[in-house]
């Protein structure tokens, strides 16, 4: 989905950039740079969000880059590995090897630190 800059929500951890307005649905944004302990990235009119699902509620991530797109039969994904807790598969494309990070893994990790994890909280 296009980035919309979220409206951010004084008080809460930084790994929550905000909220947007989604069809009529508000959505929480989560920062995926500050997630994976790398600090804030600028935005841009290139940003993108990824609209996940998490308990049937949808939450968007702002990822620093999408490369692109690419759809993937199951019987390509090979082993899952661990990055940094983060297990995800593998593909190749074009010659190189892309990883896919759980997106089960990731919301877990913004959980953990929305409840009081190691992130840091915004003033």
């Amino acid at each position: 989905m296009p980035y919309t800059r979220p409206v951010p929500i004084p008080g809460v951890p930084t790994v929550i950039a905000g909220v947007v307005n989604l069809s009529g649905r508000i959505v929480a944004v989560l920062d995926l740079s500050v997630l994976l302990g790398a600090g804030r990235v600028g935005q841009s009119e290139a940003t993108r969000c990824v609209l996940l699902q998490a308990e049937g509620l949808p939450v968007a991530i702002v990822p620093d880059e999408i490369a692109g797109l690419a759809t993937v039969a199951r019987s390509e994904m090979q082993a899952a590995v661990d990055l940094d807790g983060l297990a995800g598969e593998t593909f190749t494309n074009d010659g190189k090897l892309i990883t896919v990070l759980s997106p089960g893994k990731l919301l877990e990790r913004a959980e953990s630190q929305i409840k009081g994890g190691d992130d840091a909280w915004s003033s």
